[in-house]
């Protein structure tokens, strides 16, 4: 999972928010794209392809410690806001989101981790972050390896060879 530059925009406020202000932040670094959602592609995502619901779901699981607007679900989720629109009531429903607060006009939800369904969820995100992390991790050890083979094979270069003695 790779996080862009919400993060990073969210982090610099939180930086500023306690008090460190070494740092000045421009507009310029604070501006973002309105494509760009705060994850690639979550774990539930991968395995149940790319619904609107799943990934609602898969952000608010995965920043699960914050509650956010309709609008901050679109933008982060990479869904529209027609579709968040239709999937909260379908969420809420089945207790999978609660609404936390009301900030102005604007109601903010987060994942409701005391229903048995969002839990279920959460470990099934986990597993299958913990599944995808493991076969990338043997893929790169086995691509090293082979390298490492062919790189002291005797066909490989004597330079190279000569560096290994």
């Amino acid at each position: 999972m790779s996080l862009n530059k919400d993060f990073n925009v969210t982090f610099k406020y939180f930086m500023l928010a306690i008090g460190n202000k070494e740092k000045e932040i421009g507009k310029e670094e604070l501006r973002m794209e309105a494509s760009e959602k705060a994850l690639e592609a979550g774990p539930l995502e991968r395995l149940f392809g790319g619904a609107a619901i799943i990934k609602i779901l898969d952000f608010l699981i995965l920043f699960r410690e914050w509650d956010y607007s309709k609008t901050d679900i679109a933008k982060n989720s990479g869904v529209s806001f027609r579709h968040v629109l239709r999937a909260l009531p379908k969420l809420e429903k089945y207790g999978l989101i609660m609404k936390t607060r009301q900030v102005g006009r604007a109601s903010l939800y987060k994942i409701n981790m005391e229903n048995p369904i969002a839990k279920a969820l959460h470990e099934l995100a986990f597993q299958i972050a913990v599944y995808d992390t493991e076969k990338t991790t043997k893929e790169k050890i086995r691509k090293e390896k082979k390298e490492i083979i062919v790189a002291s094979s005797p066909n490989s270069s004597s330079r190279f060879n000569e560096g290994l003695s």
